[in-house]
């Protein structure tokens, strides 16, 4: 019995001390966050980000803010890093990106984003 207590307390310490990241919690029903990729397959980010980032005079070429998203080469510089990129902070963070000015990303949208990030915005 003594045996038991022991290696349960002991797995639970060894598994507590694990580095993990979380995968997003609150996914709504039907929300596919499997196989996300930024331009291929099912799970293309790329329509997501041209609809809510790369749109007219925001993240584009000469738009308003600092980074170009209409191409893989000009996001991976904000996105890459999982939860500790500067589009990760922004998005989830301290929430600036949309601008208060634009509706909020819908629970869906914001899953796959955080997916796509944690899992290293495979292209």
């Amino acid at each position: 019995m003594l045996l038991c207590l022991f290696l349960t307390t002991l797995i639970f310490l060894v598994n507590s001390c694990e580095d993990k990241q979380a995968l997003p919690s609150g996914i709504p029903p039907g929300c596919d966050t499997a196989s996300l990729t930024y331009s291929t397959g099912a799970g293309v980010m790329q329509q997501i980000i041209n609809a809510n980032c790369a749109t007219a005079n925001c993240h584009v070429a000469g738009g308003t803010a600092p980074t170009d998203f209409t191409s893989y080469t000009g996001l991976q510089r904000d996105a890459g890093g999982g939860t500790n990129s500067l589009f990760w902070q922004n998005l989830f963070v301290n929430r600036s990106m949309p601008p208060a000015s634009q509706p909020r990303l819908d629970l869906c949208t914001q899953a796959k984003l955080k997916q796509w990030l944690l899992i290293g915005i495979p292209q």
